[in-house]
């Protein structure tokens, strides 16, 4: 009994690997994206070779992601771009980009998705090691969280400087968040059983939530813990905790 249960949990946890490092290596892609917008617009010089770092990292992150997941035999997808239901996250942050708003760019970018990516790659870590996927784990834990946290850290460092009083910097927030947040409540949705490929189109026959839940992991659920991440590096700046149910 004690080995079909085993079997059974690393099974989901191998496939819930392999979807969600599918769809982190996209939203890596759109990461890239985001910062090279970010890089042309930059309004001085050390944005803008910063943002180019941060480019070249979550590009390298993508396929540091890919080798590690095809070094331990999971099956996965590599995605040439991000698939759709990433695009209102893009549609957030080209609608900052467009009308100039860099401070709110820096919200979006380093602030909102890379306390999602934080979130997220510590999950993968925590299943990986699980499951056995010692390379992927060490990857996630050693490399990926800590230069993503590096990115946060950058990214309020930038947010201080480009809006230097608190008032300034409340009103990027609340610009930012207002754009983004509609776009990211989809994934805090409960998985379903059926329909969800659908839906979402990067998932095949099952709900990676599904293959989550059966590994351990509550990626639903997980909203809460993005809302405080995100809370905890708005305090640091002197923000308002982001104010939408959990």
């Amino acid at each position: 009994m004690m080995t079909a249960q085993v079997t059974t949990r690393n099974e989901a946890a191998r496939a819930f690997l392999g979807k969600a490092v599918s769809k982190a290596i996209e939203t890596e892609l759109l990461a890239v994206a985001h910062y090279r917008r970010l890089a042309a617009i930059a309004p001085n010089e050390a944005l803008r070779k910063r943002a180019l770092g941060d480019a070249l990292e979550e590009a390298s992150h993508a396929h540091a992601l890919a080798r590690a997941v095809r070094r331990e035999g999971i099956d996965h997808v590599v995605p040439a771009a991000w698939g759709p239901e990433l695009d209102g996250l893009h549609a957030a942050f080209e609608a900052c980009a467009s009308s100039g708003d860099i401070a709110a760019c820096l919200v979006v970018q380093d602030l909102l998705l890379e306390a999602a990516a934080i979130n997220l790659y510590e999950a993968l870590a925590r299943t990986a090691a699980g499951a056995d996927a010692f390379a992927l784990a060490a990857l996630l834990d050693k490399v990926i969280v800590p230069d993503e946290r590096m990115h946060l850290a950058d990214g309020l460092r930038d947010i201080c400087r480009l809006t230097p009083t608190v008032a300034m910097r409340q009103a990027a927030f609340d610009r930012a968040t207002a754009l983004l947040v509609p776009a990211m409540r989809g994934f805090a949705d409960p998985a379903r059983e059926t329909g969800c490929a659908e839906a979402c189109g990067s998932c095949r026959n099952r709900c990676l939530k599904l293959d989550a839940c059966d590994a351990g992991e509550t990626v639903g659920s997980g909203w809460g813990t993005y809302l405080l991440t995100i809370a905890a590096a708005a305090r640091s700046i002197g923000l308002r905790p982001l104010s939408v149910p959990a």
